[in-house]
């Protein structure tokens, strides 16, 4: 019985402690992609951006929370597609997709499955944790006592190349069913 009211009460303190890793989660991703070129372009942050300038910018947690949650709406695929399309360019050009989404270059595109009826969507993915210095876990570990074995796709369909003004290929990034990537 007291290992259950022992593993109650460490449950409960990760509970209340979910909103606060939450909170700082959220500001690590609003920062992270606060400049990028879809944040500092798109038409429905405009408002957001305007609050942020009229604060101390992305300084103030509280501030910054509450202006993303105040004038940040929720958005569909039709505000990323022509931010995306820029990588079908041909040439892709590396001063037009360079921190597109999120600093840097998309690790992959993920396609999705257009079960919806539509065409599939190219969306991009990024790997924070390697750009923060977070290691990945391997591809077969253990978590607490049970192994866990991750699925691996290398397949991709096709691949987007990114080049300097030059011509120089500075990125390949491949194009992935969402399942691969």
């Amino acid at each position: 019985m007291a290992t259950v009211d022992a593993n109650s009460a460490e449950m409960s303190q990760q509970v209340a402690a979910l909103p606060e890793k939450t909170n700082l989660a959220l500001l690590r991703i609003i920062r992270d992609n606060f400049n990028t070129q879809y944040a500092s372009q798109v038409a429905s942050l405009a408002e957001f951006r305007d609050a942020v300038s009229a604060h101390s910018g992305t300084e103030v947690d509280a501030s910054l929370l509450a202006d993303f949650r105040a004038h940040v709406p929720l958005s569909n695929y039709d505000s990323y597609k022509p931010f995306v399309d820029k990588f079908n360019a041909q040439p892709c050009k590396e001063e037009d997709v360079m921190n597109m989404f999120s600093p840097g270059f998309p690790d992959l595109f993920a396609l999705s499955s257009a079960t919806s009826g539509s065409n599939s969507k190219m969306l991009p993915r990024y790997n924070h944790n390697a750009r923060l210095g977070i290691p990945s876990r391997p591809l077969f570990y253990t978590d607490n006592k049970d192994p866990i074995a991750a699925l691996v796709c290398t397949g991709y369909r096709d691949v987007k190349v990114v080049e300097r003004a030059s011509g120089e290929v500075v990125q390949r990034i491949p194009v992935c069913i969402v399942s691969g990537g």
